[in-house]
């Protein structure tokens, strides 16, 4: 069906704007159409504030901060852009035929080479009668002063749409590849599209030029899904945005960093190659404003320049989460109806019906769906993709791959990916993914070449389960018959004829539970496999090894470690869902219950498919607490998938050296990670025949196991049911008494440090100093008890966790209270004090202050009474109670004078002149504060004195205004 286009076509050089409104097939038109800029339109309520400026602040900054009084500000912009649409609409339409002839079209098209006229969002044409014109009608953008493309290569085929998809992930913390890629790959696989996708790799622009330059007259689109920028546009301190002269798209280098290319070297690059149509998933993309050089300033309009057909761009920063809700609806549509105009209206249309965005809040509503922009120029007619026939492609992957169904499909693993991408361009012939067992290498490495057989990327592939091989002389022989046939067997130059092969073909060979080698290969069988490694060695062939150990023995020029953890975040959470979705549960994020047992877990893929089931009849709780004691209370059946975890834990049992095992007691009492030193210091308390040694080959087998895994600094991270099933046997009284020491002296040390510091030792080693802490209070080891307590609430006060806080302080207070320990009740009920303080509960910080002043008193503990007096008279000052305030500073100045101790007199004179300061005593206020700045200078306490300083300044400013005030 032929397209009806309505154009609004600009009249160059008229101000104010004028336009006129053509009927495309019979040419009549309606002239001397003025319509408002909507860069001078005033946004309600806020009269020195402009719709454009809003509206970029709206749809790229506003979701930072979703709350009062921004949620206001954002109605209000809304309600200028939908009464500027309305204007602009009126004066379009309500003249002449205006009305009847948008009724009987289909597509409207602004014509303009005015850069400011094309950045309006015409978009946002707003019906009285009806709604949003946008959602109704297609809208494109066309430039007057621009070549007509080159023709259509007769190569282009008509089978299928060829799309050429380039993800550039430069930046740090990077959006995932299942964020947009990924996503886009099997939506085209799994509804059948007629499409083959092809990735960049690199995503270079030099390997742009090479790879179009190797495939003209191939693809239908190039889809970047990267960043962009523009110079005056987007909101300030974002990383993906870089300031240039003009738009420009965001490639990588190749060292994986950022290189930006401007508009107009790809428009120079694309126009040699004519590729028919471009979709800019990129922030950016399509924008153009006020201060534009001219309408090609935008990498969207610099493209059409260069040749482009279609383009499909963003004309601010799109959110992920908004991209991920347009581009399946947009290559739907395209697909269907064979239009990409068609396509970007299906993608706002979907946007406008899914508001909501992940922000600050979770997720919130914004009106984005008029980001994606669309200029075309003799666009290509895509219908011929609808009546194309679906065809299975043909894959390279092995048998082994193809068989295997992941139990809850593949997910997350976005930074693992990204690393292995990287990885095939590297010298290093291999890439090992090594983690504990269970983790999810095989998955990974399932998962990879999947993607890579889905985005061209595979020449070849073949499978290697290193537990059921006894020879490298397999090996070499099975991979040498896939190019060579079946008397490969019988050459000379083995690794020679495989060298060849692999400098060029994109083979990927997996050595998978490669750990097995160490038992079933020989000393010169793994010479030959190191052998084969250093023949290959820089060619496109890799090897992806799976191992739980870290394979030294390859050496770094055979091997890229990359270290698989267990699933982290939003993966994380993906993964709990589906599997009790399977028992018809709900997952509550929020249940404190079921994320602790989610921390127990560690994201462990395996170690979550054996315990998350027992939901179904167990609450999360109690399988934590079972985790935590005994596996065994957990009633797991080892007859079902639980069976592959059970026969990694049971090596502990079976596998074991006799004269390690009595040192499984000490790994038990840890948690998530265990230190090869302390583990040393505690066996030598325990029996002195424990040695380094001993320890350190334990370590080693219980890697190999894939048990335990090297963090580095001689720490390992466990395996997340290790310690509850080392916990089935009765560990001895001497392991737990050592346990307790080591993790006591050591949680005193890090109390000490500063919160930076604390950061790593506590989130490593936390829940064992919980669990030493229970073990103390059982054995009565008092000092540990004190030590422990100490230094985990410290770090819950230090970071803020104020219920974690409060409850190990009450629970240090009790302690203390029933073993007569007077001081440390004191201390605990003091530092209860600073905890409700922070917490501004004022009224509980006096009843918690006054409890420890009542013991520090009745001891005789002056030192201790004058720091309760000091914080009793901040909470006073606190609650305005100034004279109150004052004679608790006074009396625990008294004291500190006659004790001596000038950095507390120091601070009790700095807080008596800010009580002055608030009664308005500026005289008496400058007599404390030239008081306390003497003693900081005399002790060289800069950071103090420098605040004394402060004071004093500010009120001699203060002293000054008012003089000249009074005086006139």
């Amino acid at each position: 069906m032929p397209v009806k286009p309505l154009v609004i076509q600009h009249v160059e050089g008229s101000n104010p704007c004028s336009f006129t409104l053509i009927r495309h097939h019979d040419l009549k038109s309606v002239q001397g159409i003025t319509i408002a800029s909507p860069y001078a339109f005033t946004v309600t309520n806020q009269p020195e504030s402009r719709l454009m400026t809003r509206l970029g602040w709206y749809l790229e900054t506003f979701l930072a901060y979703p709350y009062p009084p921004e949620t206001a500000n954002a109605e209000h912009l809304l309600a200028a852009l939908q009464g500027w649409g309305t204007e602009a609409f009126n004066a379009l339409f309500d003249h002449g035929n205006g009305r009847e002839w948008l009724k009987k079209c289909d597509l409207l098209q602004v014509q303009s080479d005015d850069p400011k006229i094309l950045s309006w969002p015409w978009e946002a044409l707003f019906d009285p009668r009806t709604n949003y014109v946008a959602h109704s009608r297609r809208i494109e953008r066309r430039l007057n002063k621009v070549d007509d493309p080159a023709p259509l290569p007769d190569s282009l085929p008509l089978e299928r749409v060829n799309i050429l998809l380039v993800v550039a992930r430069p930046f740090d913390n990077d959006v995932g590849y299942h964020s947009i890629a990924r996503p886009l790959v099997e939506l085209l696989k799994n509804q059948r599209m007629a499409a083959h996708v092809d990735v960049l790799r690199p995503p270079t622009f030099e390997k742009l030029r090479q790879h179009l330059r190797t495939h003209p007259g191939y693809y239908h689109v190039l889809h970047f899904d990267g960043h962009g920028s523009f110079a005056n546009g987007g909101s300030e301190g974002s990383t993906h945005q870089l300031q240039a002269s003009q738009g420009c798209l965001i490639f990588e280098d190749t060292h994986g960093q950022p290189d930006p290319k401007q508009a107009s070297e790809l428009s120079t690059l694309l126009r040699e190659y004519a590729v028919p149509a471009v979709v800019l998933n990129a922030c950016q993309s399509g924008m153009l404003d006020v201060t534009s050089a001219d309408a090609y300033s935008s990498v969207a309009t610099s493209l059409l320049k260069g040749g482009v057909r279609s383009v499909v761009a963003m004309a601010y920063s799109l959110y992920v989460s908004g991209a991920q809700v347009f581009l399946p609806a947009f290559y739907g549509r395209l697909f269907e109806a064979g239009s990409v105009a068609e396509g970007v209206r299906a993608g706002r249309q979907q946007m406008l019906a899914e508001p909501l965005r992940i922000c600050a809040r979770g997720r919130f509503p914004l009106q984005d769906w008029l980001l994606p922009v669309l200029y075309q120029q003799a666009p290509l007619d895509f219908t011929f993709a609808a009546q194309a026939k679906w065809e299975q492609a043909e894959t390279k992957l092995p048998v082994e791959v193809q068989q295997h169904r992941d139990a809850y499909g593949f997910v997350g693993r976005d930074k693992s990916i990204l690393q292995m991408e990287r990885a095939l361009h590297r010298q290093t012939p291999a890439i090992l993914v090594q983690g504990l067992g269970g983790v999810g290498k095989t998955t990974l490495a399932h998962g990879f070449l999947r993607w890579l057989d889905d985005t061209g990327g595979l020449d070849g592939a073949l499978w290697f389960d290193f537990r059921d091989i006894r020879t490298a002389e397999y090996v070499i022989n099975q991979t040498g018959q896939m190019f060579y046939g079946k008397n490969f067997g019988i050459a000379k130059n083995k690794l020679e004829l495989l060298a060849e092969k692999l400098r060029d073909q994109r083979v990927v060979m997996v050595w998978d539970n490669f750990e097995s080698t160490a038992t079933n290969l020989t000393d010169e069988d793994r010479a030959l496999l190191s052998g084969f490694l250093d023949a290959i060695r820089g060619g496109r062939g890799k090897v992806i090894i799976t191992s739980r150990s870290p394979e030294e023995w390859l050496g770094p020029a055979r091997r890229f470690p990359l270290p698989l953890r267990g699933l982290d975040g939003e993966a994380r959470w993906e993964y709990c869902e589906a599997i009790v979705q399977d028992m018809g549960l709900q997952v509550e994020r929020k249940d404190p219950a079921l994320v602790r047992l989610m921390d127990q877990l560690a994201g462990h893929p395996l170690a979550m498919r054996a315990v998350l089931p027992k939901l179904e009849t167990m609450s999360a709780g109690g399988i934590a607490e079972a985790l935590r004691k005994n596996i065994e209370e957990l009633g797991l059946d080892p007859n079902e998938e639980q069976g592959r975890l059970f026969g990694t834990l049971r090596f502990v049992e079976q596998g074991l050296d006799a004269e390690l095992r009595p040192l499984l007691g000490l790994v038990g009492l840890h948690e998530g990670f265990v230190a090869v030193d302390y583990l040393e210091a505690m066996a030598k308390q325990v029996n002195a025949s424990w040695t380094r040694d001993r320890v350190d080959r334990l370590m080693a087998e219980l890697g190999s196991a894939g048990l335990l895994t090297d963090v580095g600094n001689a720490t390992f991270e466990m395996h997340p049911l290790l310690t509850s099933y080392l916990r089935r046997q009765v560990v001895t009284e001497e392991c737990q008494r050592a346990f307790v020491d080591l993790m006591g002296r050591f949680a005193d040390q890090v109390a000490r440090k500063q919160l930076h510091e604390q950061r790593v030792p506590f989130l490593r080693f936390g829940v064992s100093f919980h669990y030493a802490l229970d073990l103390a209070e059982r054995l009565a080891r008092e000092q540990d008890v004190s030590a422990l307590t100490q230094a985990l609430a410290s770090y819950a006060l230090n970071s803020r966790n104020f219920g974690d806080a409060k409850r190990l302080y009450a629970r240090q207070a009790q302690h203390s209270a029933g073993r007569g320990h007077s001081e440390l009740e004191a201390a605990a009920y003091h530092q209860l004090g600073i905890v409700a303080e922070e917490e501004r509960d004022f009224a509980g910080a006096r009843e918690w202050y006054l409890k420890s002043l009542a013991i520090k008193e009745q001891q005789g503990n002056l030192h201790g009474a004058a720091i309760s007096y000091h914080q009793l008279g901040r909470v006073a000052e606190e609650e305005r109670d100034f004279a109150g305030a004052r004679e608790w500073y006074l009396k625990s100045l008294a004291i500190e004078e006659q004790q001596g101790n000038l950095h507390g007199a120091a601070s009790s004179y700095h807080q008596l002149g800010s009580v002055a300061e608030e009664e308005r005593d500026f005289a008496g206020a400058r007599e404390w504060y030239l008081k306390s700045l003497a003693i900081k200078e005399q002790q060289g306490n800069l950071h103090g004195a420098a605040s004394s300083y402060h004071q004093l300044e500010f009120w001699r400013g203060c002293k000054g205004i008012l003089r000249r005030v009074v005086n006139g």
